[in-house]
């Protein structure tokens, strides 16, 4: 499986790299490490291939750094795979919540470890950041379409998704924005989004263990 590894600027202020692919069979996995060879060792774990299977294909460092097939037009195959997966992770985090009280959703755990860049620290924090992220900060830096605030906490994932779904049936196949140094594609938001709520989702059910245990 050929990998990449972003080493751009971006990274580097977070003292990590990050391992991308873009087969679609690992399509929105990334794992990060301050190292190259412990994120491959996480991929490969990530993706059930051995380290060896890896092939590093390329890597970005630098400012306004992007992969080339970030570069290229997003595909079909692209679309289809992101939005299948933001429809599954989305059934599972609205499982989550269903699941659990409104007081449940504003505790916080000291013990649960979160890397330093991620400040939220309760599930409902965790939930919304999912939504405002999708539907607002992503679209914002590519130029595209956003959702306005919703209260309701349900209504806010459930409109997020619908959102996010029009933006990438619509949005135009290639286009190159800048936003604070960083530059997008419609590829890199399709992998980008793909990511993200698999991610989000892992700290929401360490923080929501001892509840869901019960």
């Amino acid at each position: 499986m050929d990998v990449v590894i972003d080493s751009s600027s971006v990274m580097a202020r977070l003292g990590e790299v990050a391992i991308w692919s873009f087969d679609l069979e690992a399509w929105g996995e990334c794992t990060q490490a301050p190292d190259d060879t412990s994120a491959l060792t996480l991929f490969s774990r990530r993706v059930h291939v051995a380290p060896n299977e890896l092939r590093v294909a390329e890597r970005i460092t630098g400012p306004r750094a992007v992969f080339k097939q970030d570069l290229a037009p997003a595909s079909d195959e692209q679309i289809a795979r992101t939005l299948q997966l933001l429809e599954l992770h989305r059934s599972r985090t609205l499982s989550l919540l269903d699941a659990v009280s409104e007081d449940d959703l504003d505790t916080q755990d000291p013990t649960v470890e979160q890397p330093p860049w991620m400040p939220w620290r309760t599930p409902r924090q965790i939930l919304h950041h999912i939504a405002d992220t999708e539907a607002r900060a992503y679209p914002r830096w590519c130029g595209l379409p956003q959702l306005g605030q919703v209260d309701d906490l349900r209504t806010e994932l459930e409109a997020s998704a619908r959102h996010i779904g029009r933006v990438i049936l619509e949005m135009p196949r290639s286009f190159t924005t800048e936003h604070r140094g960083e530059t997008w594609t419609p590829v890199k938001l399709l992998r980008r989004l793909a990511w993200h709520e698999r991610i989000e989702l892992i700290f929401l059910r360490r923080r929501l263990s001892c509840t869901l245990q019960q």
